[in-house]
Parts: structure tokens; C-alpha cells; sequence
């Protein structure tokens, strides 16, 4: 990180106190010198996440999240380092910080321009079209609504929307790229979206991306239209309304997914607000990351048709495996959409269809089966197949035990027999697994320091670099500590000690692709300096150094005892396991 941008972290977090800036998202109370609440990131009922006004960071003894106000930011909105430093900055009053030869958004400034001036020309139509309002009206959808999600109207006439944006400046191969416009072969340009009533796409940043289009008109088609995609839009990887729906999905620790905008629109309308929808193509796992970042539990609420059904169980096969639980809504008849429901019955029996929402498993099945013959053996047979390919990406016992029982009484098997079959099914899964837990069980009786000690040697590290850091390098090597994040956070401490000759936790700060580092950093920065103190350290370094001499004679002696035995030298065998036992009690 270079110097100017460290400077201005540290304006940031001199302008702006972080219990007051953390307090205005979570509910914090005194305790000690600290502040407590319950945390943000996880589910609990006992408060474990603290703010140290001290030392400037947050982090939960729960999940195990921390860093300093930009990482609370980049962690709860979502954003990158960059943009929560830009966000942040802003909010302090400070200028936009130079990123030297970093890449930023300026080269596309231009293009948010565009893309805002549009969006604010579509909502001055909406101003000046009837028609366009009499259609939101009819639908049910507030003024309030409109100005909310900024929803406009694209006029018909295909000169007006041209003429617009020529007038203001902007180049017509800006908008072909933008998806603003299309050009047919003899040269002709005509606006992408015309007659519609159109609704901004933004990014986490709150800046439009792009457009949806809804036709008014009846006979018009397709009903929807989306932006294309282009290098700042993805459909793929945007949600609808979520910098709307975010803090709300937090706060409620679950995400409602849906199909279609008036069904964001409408729910959003009448209080349920952690709503999204992707963006007129597939549930994508991008988007179920997104996702997972703000929730805890995905609500499906799709249409009530065979489309929607369908559409239902690619999206639980996309989060089976990401470990993300899943629950479905379903809307009854005769409403066909969440839409059509909750305007037709409210919140409330919308939120107790919520309440009384099917398990992602229970829900394949009894989709699965519905309306097939279950005592027919090869319909039932291939329905089990579909279910337990599903049950393999599932890692909760008890999930996949309390439905075989019903899978069992629905189509008349012994639960015995079934578990046979899914365990064939996962036969060669379930050996590749214990293969590596076994190869993981050697690495680790290989190891020469546990858990603690390692914890306090990279505690060690952070807290006095110059004065353990170039030591431990020299005493101790990645393969000394256990498998997973200790060994794998002295290898990064030793390549930036190489690189850098210091070991900064800021480091970690900037690489979301190290932000499982960060959190353990954050967690050692709060552990009590006294644990490493006096000689603890030396001790740790004394006790390997005894355990590897150890090793260098007993691993040759052991080899020695393998080939006597078999040669058949039986008394030179015992003398050396004598010899080995002696060695191992001694203290060096």
C-alpha cells in the first residue's frame, strides 16, 4: 500500500470515530473499555462482536470477522477495498485519494454519466406520459414507490430519445456500446428501449449500470427487455435492487429471490424489503455469492408455474453445494406470482407462506415426484437417483436422514435399503474424501508445534516484527506448523517478510482474496500481548529445536529397526527399540 493512501486511511479514521460509524448499523453497549452487540455477519443471541475504540478495529469472537473501519465497510456493503475507501472518504468530507498507477473507474466516468442523465431522462417521461402512469397506478405501484426505485418511461417515438442525448454531447457509439440504442444494416439507428416502462439496474455503488424495460402495450414483445451486456454490465453478476435490499438482508439475516422487477417493486412496496431478483437470465452462482455475503438464508419465491418450478430447482442445485440455506415460498393458487399474491392478500399471509416455507431437499422431492407413480419401480428408481445426487452435495446428516424417512413411506422401501443405495452412490466420493483426510492425519503427526504454540508465534510476529520475525524464520519452517490456516499464514508472513522485511496487518487488508488471513489477523491483534511475554517464545523455540533432534536420530533409527526385522535379525531389532525408547524419554 503506498504512502498516500495509508495517509488517508488515517484522515479517514481520524475524521470519523468508529464506534459512532459501526453504532449506526449495529446496536453497541458499553463493557469495559470496549463496545458489544450482536453481530452483523453471523446469527447469534449472545452478543460476541466488539469494537475496540482503541485500537480502532472490530472483531466477533462468533464468526471470526475483524479489521478496521474499511474492512467493516468493504465486509457489510460489499464493496471492494478501493470503493470502501472512496465511500469512506466521502462520507469524512475528504477529496477522492490519487490510486497512483492503480486501475480505477475513470476510464468509464464518462459512461456512468451517460448512463445517469438517461435514467433521469426516463423519469422525466414518466412525469409526461399518462399512459405510462396510469400503468404503474393499475398495478398497484405508490409514487413514493416510483421515486424510490426511480422508474421511467421510454416514449415511443424513436426520434426523442436520440435527439436527447446528441443535444447533451454524448456519442451515438457510446450508446450502441451502452445497449442504449441498436443500428440496423443500412445505417439506421433506433432506440433499444421504446414504450416501455423502464427500470434503472444499479450497482452496489448506487450507480446506474444499466436498464429493464416493461412494454405497456399488450401486442408488444417481448414483454421484457434487458440492457445487453458490456464491460461495466454483467446480467450474470448483478442482482436487482440490492444496494435497496442489502442492509435489510442483514439486518433480517435472509434474502428473498424472485423473478421479475414489479415482484422486487411490490414486496418492497409493503414492507419486506431484503428482496431482489436477477436480472431476466438464469440464478447464476455469482449471484448466489453476492447473496451469500448479506444473508444467512435464501427464500426462493418464484411464479407458480411449471416455468417457475423448474426455474426453482436450478437455483437450490446452484446453493446445495455452497453450503447456503435454502428455503422455498410457494405462492397458491390461483395467484400466479409474488406479485399477484401479496397485493391481492398482504404482508402477513405473505410472510406466513415465509414462515411456513419447504426445506430446499423437502422441496426437490415433492417436486420430483409430483404426479408420478411412485410404486412403479423405475419412475421411483429415477427419482431417488435425481434426489440423492442432490443429498451428495449436502453435508448436514440430519437433512438427508429425516427425508429418507420420508422418501421411505412414500415409495414403500425399507430406510435400510436406501442408505445402501445412496452410500454406492457416494461410495467413490465418500474414498477420495477419507483418502485425503488420511494423507491430511500424516502431514499433521508430522508437524512439530500444536495449535497454541503456533498461535502465539504468529501472535509474536504481528505484534514485534523486528524483534521475532527474522528469529523464527530462522528457527522454523512451514512444514513445523499444522495443516491449514497456521501454515498457510507463515507462508505469507515469510514471503512478505522476504519482500518487504516487515510484516504490516494492512497487507492483508487491500486482497479479498486474503480476507480469511485478515480475519485471523484481527483475531490475534485482540488476543492479550501478556501471552507472549517474558520467555514463552524462547521456550517454543527451545521445545523444536529438541523435537527435530530428536526426529534426525529417531526416524534413521526406525529404518535401521525396519530392515532388521526384515532380514530376521530379531536381537538387533530389540536393541535398537531399546535404544529408541531411551532416546525418547530423554530431555534435551
Amino acid at each position: 500500500m503506498d504512502h498516500h493512501i495509508e495517509d488517508y486511511i488515517q484522515e479517514i479514521k481520524t475524521r470519523i470515530n468508529i464506534v459512532d460509524f459501526i453504532g449506526k448499523y449495529v446496536s453497541l453497549r458499553k463493557a469495559g473499555q470496549n463496545f458489544v452487540g450482536l453481530c452483523p455477519f453471523h446469527v447469534e443471541k449472545t452478543p460476541s462482536f466488539t469494537v475496540n475504540p482503541r485500537k480502532e478495529i472490530f472483531y466477533c469472537f462468533g464468526c471470526h470477522t475483524g479489521g478496521d473501519i474499511i474492512h467493516f465497510v468493504e465486509k457489510f456493503e460489499g464493496l471492494t477495498f478501493q470503493e470502501a475507501v472512496e465511500e469512506l472518504g466521502k462520507n469524512a468530507g475528504l477529496e477522492p485519494p490519487k490510486w497512483g498507477h492503480r486501475r480505477s473507474d475513470s476510464q468509464y466516468n464518462p459512461w456512468f454519466e451517460f448512463l445517469e442523465t438517461c435514467s433521469q431522462y426516463f423519469q422525466k417521461n414518466m412525469n409526461q406520459h399518462p399512459e405510462a402512469q396510469a400503468y404503474l397506478q393499475k398495478r398497484g405501484i405508490h409514487a413514493s414507490t416510483i421515486a424510490t426505485f426511480q422508474i421511467g418511461f421510454a416514449p415511443p417515438d424513436p426520434k426523442d430519445f436520440i435527439s436527447f442525448f446528441t443535444k447533451l454531447g454524448f456519442q451515438k457509439e457510446d450508446a450502441k456500446t451502452l445497449g442504449l440504442v441498436r443500428e440496423k444494416d443500412d445505417g439506421y439507428t433506433y432506440p433499444y428501449f421504446r414504450n416501455r416502462v423502464v427500470f434503472p439496474i444499479l450497482d452496489l455503488r448506487k450507480r446506474v449500470i444499466g436498464f429493464g424495460g416493461r412494454a405497456i402495450d399488450q401486442e408488444q414483445m417481448p414483454k421484457y427487455l434487458n440492457s445487453p451486456d458490456y464491460p461495466l454490465f454483467h446480467k450474470g453478476e448483478n442482482l436487482y435492487a440490492l444496494s435497496l435490499a442489502r442492509s435489510s438482508m442483514n439486518r433480517e439475516k435472509s434474502a428473498i429471490l424472485v423473478e421479475g422487477y414489479m415482484d422486487v417493486i411490490s414486496l418492497y412496496q409493503h414492507g419486506i424489503t431484503n428482496v431482489t431478483a436477477s436480472l431476466g437470465t438464469a440464478f447464476t452462482l455469482e449471484q448466489a455469492k453476492l447473496l451469500r455475503k448479506y444473508s444467512d438464508t435464501l427464500y426462493i419465491c418464484y411464479d407458480a408455474d411449471e416455468a417457475g418450478k423448474k426455474a426453482i430447482l436450478r437455483s437450490i442445485d446452484i446453493v446445495l453445494p455452497m453450503g447456503f440455506p435454502c428455503r422455498v415460498i410457494q405462492i397458491p393458487k390461483p395467484y400466479k406470482d409474488p406479485d399477484d399474491f401479496i397485493i391481492a392478500k398482504g404482508k402477513e399471509a405473505f410472510l406466513h407462506q415465509m414462515k411456513t416455507a419447504k426445506g430446499a431437499l423437502e422441496y426437490c422431492w415433492e417436486a420430483l415426484t409430483e404426479g408420478k407413480n411412485l410404486q412403479d419401480p423405475i419412475t421411483a428408481s429415477a427419482v431417488v437417483e435425481s434426489i440423492f445426487r442432490r443429498f451428495m452435495k449436502v453435508k448436514d446428516p440430519v437433512r438427508i436422514e429425516s427425508l429418507l424417512k420420508q422418501i421411505s413411506l412414500d415409495i414403500k422401501i425399507k430406510p435400510s435399503l436406501l442408505e445402501e443405495r445412496l452410500y454406492s452412490m457416494s461410495r467413490g466420493s465418500l474414498s477420495g474424501r477419507r483418502k485425503t483426510n488420511s494423507k491430511r492425519s500424516k502431514q499433521d503427526s508430522e508437524t512439530i508445534i500444536d495449535e497454541r504454540d503456533a498461535t502465539l508465534v504468529l501472535k509474536a510476529m504481528i505484534t514485534h516484527p523486528k524483534d521475532w520475525a527474522g528469529i523464527i524464520f530462522t528457527k522454523l519452517h512451514k512444514e513445523d506448523f499444522p495443516t491449514g490456516i497456521f501454515r498457510d499464514l507463515f507462508t505469507e508472513f515469510y514471503e512478505l517478510f522476504q519482500e518487504k522485511k516487515s510484516i504490516q496487518v494492512e497487507n492483508f487488508q487491500e486482497d479479498p482474496d486474503k480476507e480469511i488471513f485478515y480475519s485471523k489477523l484481527m483475531e490475534l491483534q485482540n488476543m492479550n500481548n501478556k501471552c507472549i511475554e517474558g520467555d514463552v517464545i524462547p521456550q517454543i523455540l527451545c521445545h523444536v529445536d529438541a523435537v527435530r533432534k530428536k526426529k534426525n536420530i529417531l526416524i534413521p533409527l526406525q529404518e535401521r529397526v525396519n530392515k532388521a526385522e526384515l532380514e530376521g535379525n530379531f536381537e538387533e531389532s530389540k536393541r535398537l527399540r531399546v535404544e529408541i525408547l531411551r532416546i525418547s524419554r530423554e530431555e534435551y
